[in-house]
């Protein structure tokens, strides 16, 4: 073998051997010149050739020493210059890294600059590290929504701190395609959507039956705050939807049981002005079950309806029924200048005036009455339709007509004036029996001076 372990070549002969021959008289023979040539041909055999036609039998060990000026690798199996790894902008296959702990990480080192991975079209956005600004903002990791470096806005970011930034909407089973939000799977899907001021909960009504379907949302929740005030918003359809508030009571060993709902619009349709979408509040039994309206509030009367007692703090009650008790009529109270009473849709009086001297000064007796006792009008008559207090119920009744006494006795001697808007006139009893008592008197004297003559 003419190459040694260290790659030098040793000749057969040694390096004098044809010297030593010539000195010593020695002829040139076949046989040592043939040795000769073979050794030198077993070396060039060892060789590497620049035509390409010697290839390496081994593993080769460079020694520590480099290959340069290297052409540009083309098939898989080429040799890559550092320029070309340090260059190299993609793959065609998908990469995979292995290892644990440190050996199974990408490490970007760069503490300035745009550090991260990228995705070109039809993706086009980036993850990467965004270096902390003095005194602004710490380091973060940042999702772009551009892939180009430097352009683009931050979607989504944690800073070092664990604080998330979404700048657009977090959402379950929901994904958005240029202005349309589909559906990945059948069914349902939801949207929270962040805004400067304000949390909106968005969401469709009907499910999905097929996937990616598309969808428009609806508000259904907001949650917002403005020039120091905050506002929880619910949202709802028109007809036959409601907007509810619902307590339970949970003791953790069942299913949590309804107790309350409040719903600020109930399923009453919507049509004119005012009409439907009432408030209600409802309780339930201890299964959650059984609910009973507890109060109702008209949006097109304003007329508040109590579904139980209504107790005052002095332990006054009002209730239901007559004289106290509980029964099948209704009562209630309306304010006209005077506290009526109806019981039904009948106006069955008001509470009289108070009448302690002590709240009384410029006490004069009345002038007479003669005359305008004999100018009231009496009358009969029957109910008639009005608004929500009065209904035609065909009774007949005796009475005066308000503005007739106001105009007869005196102004306080009813409540309001004639035609005044969303206030039904009532007498007051005191003034007409006051007058009434003022006449008597007089006839009563005229009576007793006729007796007293001759």
């Amino acid at each position: 073998m003419p190459f040694d372990m260290s790659g030098n070549f040793t000749r057969l002969r040694g390096n004098d051997s044809w010297k030593g021959d010539a000195a010593a008289g020695t002829k040139i023979l076949s046989t040592l010149h043939d040795d000769n040539d073979n050794d030198l041909a077993g070396g060039l055999s060892d060789c590497l050739t620049r035509t390409g036609v010697s290839l390496p039998l081994v593993d080769m060990n460079w020694g520590g020493k480099k290959l340069v000026n290297l052409g540009q690798p083309v098939n898989p199996d080429d040799a890559a210059t550092k320029n070309y790894v340090d260059n190299v902008t993609g793959w065609p296959t998908s990469k995979s890294i292995s290892g644990a702990d440190a050996n199974g990480r990408l490490t970007f080192t760069s503490g300035t600059g745009v550090n991260g991975v990228a995705w070109a079209a039809p993706i086009d956005m980036a993850w990467l590290s965004k270096p902390a600004v003095t005194g602004k903002s710490p380091a973060a990791l940042v999702v772009k929504d551009s892939a180009t470096p430097g352009s683009g806005v931050d979607v989504f970011t944690v800073d070092r701190t664990g604080e998330i930034l979404v700048t657009k909407s977090i959402s379950y089973n929901l994904v958005k395609e240029g202005d349309n939000w589909h559906t990945p799977t059948a069914g349902f899907g939801s949207a929270f959507k962040l805004d400067a001021q304000a949390i909106t909960w968005s969401v469709f009504d009907t499910a999905t039956t097929d996937a990616d379907d598309n969808r428009t949302l609806r508000a259904a929740l907001q949650a917002s705050s403005g020039s120091g005030s905050a506002v929880l918003s619910l949202f709802k359809q028109k007809s036959a939807t409601t907007c509810s508030i619902r307590g339970y009571s949970y003791d953790n060993t069942t299913t949590a049981e309804l107790r309350w709902n409040l719903e600020l619009g109930n399923t009453a349709a919507e049509s004119s002005t005012y009409t439907g979408s009432n408030f209600v509040i409802t309780s339930y039994n201890n299964s959650g079950t059984g609910g009973r309206t507890s109060m109702h509030i008209d949006r097109a009367t304003n007329e508040v309806t109590f579904f139980g007692a209504l107790v005052g703090g002095t332990g006054y009650r009002s209730r239901n029924g007559t004289a106290g008790g509980y029964g099948s009529s209704n009562w209630n109270w309306y304010w006209t200048g005077l506290m009526n009473c109806l019981i039904d849709a009948t106006n069955v009086g008001y509470v009289t005036l108070n009448c302690d001297y002590r709240i009384k000064q410029d006490i004069a007796p009345l002038p007479s009455m003669w005359e305008k006792i004999k100018a009231l009008k009496p009358i009969a008559y029957t109910w008639k339709d009005y608004g929500n207090l009065f209904r035609a119920d065909g009774v007949v009744r005796w009475g005066m007509v308000a503005h007739e006494v106001q105009e007869t006795l005196i102004t306080s001697a009813a409540t309001g004036h004639k035609d005044a808007e969303n206030l039904i006139q009532s007498p007051d009893m005191m003034a007409i029996v006051t007058a009434l008592t003022k006449a008597l008197q007089e006839a009563m004297a005229r009576i007793e001076a006729l007796e007293a003559r001759p």
